[in-house]
């Protein structure tokens, strides 16, 4: 992590230019190592990505936000054009020199040294660039459009500042829901407390919802798309 502000002083500092380009290089190659195989049993499967299926059924699903690299999600037809990749992806390239991402073509054109485009948790630079910038703003304005957020399989840590913000505002400043599906919580409102700190909520804390889920993706006696479903349907009843 330390290492990828190296890739804007390539002049001063080759060699941890290189370490930190060959790092990058041999993630996506790990990440893409037998990616037919993998689709295909994400295809064939029985998880999230099929409950994304059904919860579009029975409401509109406006965007996904992920922090994820894969590009699974892409291969449903319910997340097409819909899904905001927030940490970069194995389809996104970068060039440090021009501070700009690029697509796997574009890369392989360049006559620079372009990387895959995948956050270490230090890599915040690239969110100056105006395609990443780009993409927070529509995530974020298509969650403002929302009548409920939900949240899986995130646990908003003190190095996803980046994105914390954005659930932070949308939050306090534009009065929405926000449902986090917690794994197994000991206790509910202790649980509460942690998001609200972890988020560092100042007010609008009756915002924040807490659901249990199970290894079977349920809450209650019920699946987590179909619980939030119904926290949707309150809420456009109450509005």
């Amino acid at each position: 992590d330390s290492y990828y502000r190296y890739l804007f002083s390539p002049q001063t500092d080759w060699g941890k230019f290189t370490k930190i380009c060959i790092f990058l290089q041999t993630v996506h190659d790990y990440i893409t190592q037998g990616l037919d195989e993998l689709n295909q049993k994400i295809l064939d499967g029985d998880g999230y990505y099929q409950d994304l299926e059904f919860l579009t059924q029975s409401s509109e699903l406006k965007a996904i936000g992920t922090t994820n690299y894969n590009q699974f999600l892409n291969m449903f037809d319910c997340a097409k054009d819909k899904v905001f990749y927030l940490n970069g992806s194995t389809e996104d390239f970068y060039d440090p020199y021009l501070n700009k991402i690029l697509t796997a073509e574009e890369a392989e054109s360049s006559n620079h040294i372009c990387v895959p485009f995948l956050f270490t948790q230090s890599g915040i630079k690239p969110l100056a660039s105006i395609k990443m910038s780009r993409r927070y703003v529509q995530l974020f304005d298509e969650f403002k459009e929302s009548d409920v957020i939900g949240v899986v399989g995130f646990s908003f840590q003190s190095d996803d500042g980046h994105i914390n913000g954005l659930f932070r505002e949308l939050i306090e400043e534009h009065d929405k829901k926000v449902v986090i599906f917690d794994f197994n919580p000991q206790d509910i409102s202790e649980s509460k407390k942690t998001y609200a700190r972890k988020l560092r909520l100042s007010g609008k804390q009756d915002n924040l919802i807490i659901e249990p889920i199970n290894r079977d993706r349920q809450t209650g006696d019920i699946s987590w798309y179909e619980k939030l479903i119904a926290h949707t349907q309150q809420q456009e009843a109450e509005s």
